[in-house]
């Protein structure tokens, strides 16, 4: 199986290469832009900017000031100074050949993002049923933790992974989907009271 990635590559003049993977060229090429507006910021400040008229309608650009000059064609650019080149970029198509285990890998990735989404629309639908909300004082007596962090995945009360894998170790084709992440949730949280602090 092969697969597209839209590669985004970026080359200084210290000759050190970013590259960075996207699955769409959107997302490639708007993280160019975002690029190529850091490195002219860091090369002439943070409050310049590119004057409009040396913008034309694709968003192609050509600029100069002074001794630096900035040239944009679309998703690929190029910035320079006293004549030197001190960074380019562009954005490339790769075509990936998977082997069978990096598919399965990517498929079971993928699902995981998926049941991850769901957790999370379970969890708010199970607090809503509840008549709770995400800063509800009554969750936060409970759980020693609001549902808000719950459902943050930097937060060290992060319960998605957790549902997602209950859920999973549950799963039964014969039960309704939504009872059976409703008791995923409900046993997640049960044992989370003993290992939090009940205020």
């Amino acid at each position: 199986m092969n697969i597209i990635r839209y590669l985004y590559i970026e080359l200084n003049s210290e000759k050190t290469v970013e590259t960075k993977s996207f699955e769409t060229k959107a997302d490639a090429v708007l993280y160019a832009g975002q690029r190529l507006r850091e490195t002219v910021s860091a090369v002439l400040g943070a409050d310049y900017i590119i004057p409009e008229n040396h913008i034309d309608e694709s968003g192609n650009i050509w600029h100069s000031n002074g001794d630096t000059e900035i040239y944009s064609s679309g998703y690929d650019w190029s910035l320079w100074r006293d004549g030197n080149e001190v960074a380019r970029a562009s954005v490339e198509e790769k075509v990936i050949e998977l082997s069978t285990e990096e598919m399965l890998s990517l498929y079971d990735d993928q699902t995981k993002e998926f049941l991850l989404e769901d957790a999370g629309r379970q969890l708010l639908e199970y607090a809503e049923y509840a008549f709770l909300t995400p800063n509800s004082a009554d969750f936060l007596v409970k759980h020693g933790f609001t549902l808000e962090q719950a459902v943050d995945c930097n937060s060290e009360h992060y319960l998605l992974e957790s549902i997602v894998d209950r859920y999973t170790d549950m799963f039964d084709c014969n039960v309704p989907e939504n009872d059976l992440w409703l008791d995923a949730i409900e046993s997640v949280l049960k044992d989370s009271l003993p290992a939090r602090k009940i205020i």
